[in-house]
């Protein structure tokens, strides 16, 4: 048997939103990410601890704490 494994890394685009509304939605879409292959689906870190995986290229996600994040 042989595996071949994709070892490629996907170029990932979520944008830039500079700064944002405190306990306001905001839309994060990454739909500018590309991969050699397909992209199965979106692990987001929204970098204050909660995390979200999802099939589609875009989430809502609401910080409730000012900061500066990286996502």
């Amino acid at each position: 048997m042989i595996t071949v494994r994709d070892t490629t890394p996907p170029l990932v685009d979520a944008g830039n939103y500079g700064a944002i509304v405190e306990n306001s939605p905001v839309n994060l879409d990454a739909s500018g990410s590309h991969d050699n292959v397909a992209i199965a689906d979106y692990q987001w870190d929204f970098g204050d601890g909660t995390f979200e995986n999802s099939t589609i290229p875009s989430v809502v996600h609401t910080y409730t704490k000012p900061g500066v994040y990286m996502v």
